[in-house]
């Protein structure tokens, strides 16, 4: 059985009736292999789509396309609106639809249609704050272990440092010491001469 993928999109379209507004349309959608379902509001007014499978495969030799791609690439442009494309409703005699040629019928229940896309809406922010939240935790997590890292760097470099400037001292006392011993020993040949 396949499983359904869900995506929803808000589109900001001109009003029809004020071209100078912008209106907030939310297509939800449930994408299937060979067919798909969406649900559309401008909140006072709600919109099915049921696209057959019997549709979806007209559709698809329509635009020469395998079904499958014709079911991805809807799924793209309503799942993401697209820059450069053009999105709009128009009346289609007591219907409306996308422009994309889908006709829409009014929702015989458009509170259900409407609780539908808030509650995937809900969800989907809820999903996306979880998700925040776990992210920001493994950062702060990330964070405080590569600060320690980097104090034990540079505690070691620090250490090795120190040694190397320790070595470097008894080397110096070292050859210091030589060199007095062999002045020393010039100094008493002298004398016995």
């Amino acid at each position: 059985m396949e499983s359904p993928r869900h995506s929803c999109l808000k589109l900001e379209l001109p009003n029809p009736t004020e071209p100078d507004e912008i209106e907030p349309i939310f297509i939800k959608a449930t994408w299937y292999d060979t067919h798909f379902d969406l649900s559309i509001t401008n909140d006072p007014d709600s919109w099915v789509c049921k696209a057959s499978e019997e549709e979806v495969r007209e559709r698809a030799a329509q635009w020469d396309q395998p079904e499958a791609d014709y079911i991805e690439l809807a799924e793209r442009y309503l799942g993401f609106q697209q820059p450069g494309s053009v999105y709009k409703f128009t009346d289609a005699e007591n219907r409306t639809k996308l422009e994309w040629r889908w006709k829409c019928q009014p929702s015989p229940n458009p509170q259900q249609t409407n609780s539908g896309i808030l509650n995937f809406l809900m969800d989907a922010n809820i999903r996306l704050s979880e998700e925040v939240v776990r992210k920001t935790k493994s950062f702060e997590r990330l964070k405080v272990e590569t600060e320690n890292a980097w104090h034990r760097v540079n505690v070691s470099a620090m250490r090795r440092q120190s040694l190397c400037l320790q070595s470097m001292q008894r080397c110096f006392l070292l050859s210091s010491f030589i060199m007095g011993i062999g002045n020393i020993s010039k100094q008493r040949c002298f004398l016995f001469f």
